[in-house]
């Protein structure tokens, strides 16, 4: 349902409260038009979805959102997003910022728990306070106004997952752990 030649903005997880897809909702609302063509896709389902589409429907942007459920096709829907929007209240270490940069694919997301020490704030993606959907709106209309900046971001996660984030790499930082911890070194 994303027409041909739209900017596919994805945001990926549960739909609950803790991951913040209410002030994506209210900041989508807050482009003033300056959204374009961008199409928001909402993969993922959970107790808020209904609510969601219909906060949507109340700020008039239900037909820029596409709420989808979850899907076994993630995979190629990151392939073919052009932004990821992380808006999390609360988050570990996020797998989705990694398979966005995996594909090349820049990163808008809130600052807590793991996510600055993935996304270079202004490098790799663009890092806002969690709970400010105005902010969220200011982010996220800077990258869909240039697709040079949105490919360089991409590239530059891109870049960084594939130098810190191998199986190999996280596999000699696991060893390390538990060297440490048995007290080998």
């Amino acid at each position: 349902g994303v027409p041909e030649g739209s900017i596919m903005v994805v945001s990926a997880g549960r739909l609950s409260p803790e991951k913040g897809h209410k002030n994506l909702v209210e900041a989508i609302s807050m482009l003033n038009g300056s959204a374009g063509r961008a199409v928001f896709v909402f993969c993922g389902d959970g107790a808020l979805r209904k609510e969601l589409e219909a906060h949507a429907a109340r700020l008039s942007v239900d037909k820029q959102c596409r709420f989808v459920g979850f899907r076994k096709d993630i995979n190629d829907i990151f392939k073919a997003m052009d932004l990821l929007v992380l808006p999390s209240l609360t988050e570990g270490l996020p797998n989705v910022v990694l398979e966005a940069f995996s594909n090349a694919k820049p990163v808008v997301a809130t600052s807590v728990g793991g996510v600055p020490e993935l996304v270079e704030d202004g490098v790799s993606g663009i890092l806002v306070p969690s709970g400010r959907p105005g902010m969220l709106a200011d982010a996220i209309s800077k990258c869909l106004s240039s697709g040079d900046m949105r490919s360089a971001m991409g590239l530059a996660g891109y870049r960084k997952v594939s130098s810190e984030f191998t199986f190999d790499d996280q596999t000699r930082r696991l060893e390390g752990i538990y060297a440490e911890v048995l007290g080998l070194y």
